[in-house]
């Protein structure tokens, strides 16, 4: 994938679609970041997630398919899949949670903390949402902006139809109208950075 950003467009819509993103954020989408910090600064002073809401409601973390317990020791590197998830119900459930009585008993999937942090550089990473956190984290994503090829970009508008309220592409306001999906994406990079905001 590229490293240079794409244009983005930025969409304005009600805060009642966010549900329509539902399935997009438990895939994952791609978002920009700089890598090499720990996964502790990428929620807290990155994405802007209160202390108070990671220690109480992000309860499972998974960075590249390694249950976190310490964000501190935990760095993010280019390209990772990030997945998190709130409480999860039954025993699979209690050994997952971060720091967790039974977090002993998945020791095999469990990420190393003796990880050197790489170095700080623009990147990308995965991140996936999972239960309540859709609804808690998956405006906060959006509204930070997911990386699409524009095909999907296409596809996702179609889906979209009639609850866009307004549209702006490379800083320029449009008429929702004309933003017909299909013909509107011929021409345009492959890749664009998707920015969706959600109204009140």
């Amino acid at each position: 994938m590229p490293d240079i950003s794409p244009p983005t467009l930025q969409l304005t819509m009600p805060a009642t679609t966010l549900t329509r993103f539902f399935p997009l954020l438990q895939r994952g989408v791609w978002i920009e970041v700089t890598t090499g910090g720990s996964l502790q600064q990428l929620l807290v002073d990155r994405f802007g997630i209160g202390q108070e809401f990671i220690d109480q409601r992000i309860t499972t973390i998974f960075l590249n398919n390694k249950a976190i317990d310490d964000l501190d020791t935990a760095f993010i590197s280019p390209n990772a899949t990030l997945a998190l998830s709130s409480a999860m119900p039954g025993l699979v459930g209690a050994a997952m949670q971060r720091g967790g009585f039974y977090a002993a008993m998945r020791s095999a999937i469990t990420h190393n903390s003796d990880q050197r942090p790489p170095p700080a550089a623009a990147g990308r990473i995965r991140v996936k949402l999972f239960n309540l956190l859709m609804h808690d984290l998956g405006g906060l994503l959006l509204a930070r902006g997911i990386l699409l090829p524009t095909p999907e970009v296409a596809e996702l508008l179609d889906g979209l139809r009639g609850g866009i309220s307004r549209v702006e592409f490379r800083g320029v306001s449009l008429p929702p109208r004309r933003l017909q999906p299909k013909a509107w994406v011929m021409g345009q990079p492959d890749e664009l950075r998707l920015q969706i905001l959600f109204d009140a």
